[in-house]
């Protein structure tokens, strides 16, 4: 696995947790918590989310970094070409 997968999976992980916790809570624990419980939850949900946030921005970063080294080696080979096809003597 590389890491452009790893980061979607934990990233994808992530915004799931948070989901399924969001849907469980407006479902089964409506008012049920303690403080110290609600807070502790909604910690934890909150981190679920800027984990994926993170992953988003880590792998937009990558994203944008190999683009840009595609664009330059193909800008390369392209000047490398036509340098190979002036004739010679100029």
């Amino acid at each position: 696995m590389n890491a452009q997968t790893r980061r979607r999976w934990v990233g994808t992980l992530c915004l799931l947790g948070a989901i399924v916790m969001l849907v469980v809570d407006e479902i089964a624990l409506k008012g049920r918590l303690t403080r110290l419980g609600f807070l502790s939850y909604w910690l934890v949900c909150f981190l679920l989310t800027a984990g994926a946030i993170v992953c988003a921005l880590a792998d937009a970063r990558a994203v944008r970094r190999e683009n840009r080294e595609i664009q330059r080696s193909l800008l390369e080979s392209t000047i490398r070409e036509i340098e190979g096809r002036k004739p010679p003597g100029r």
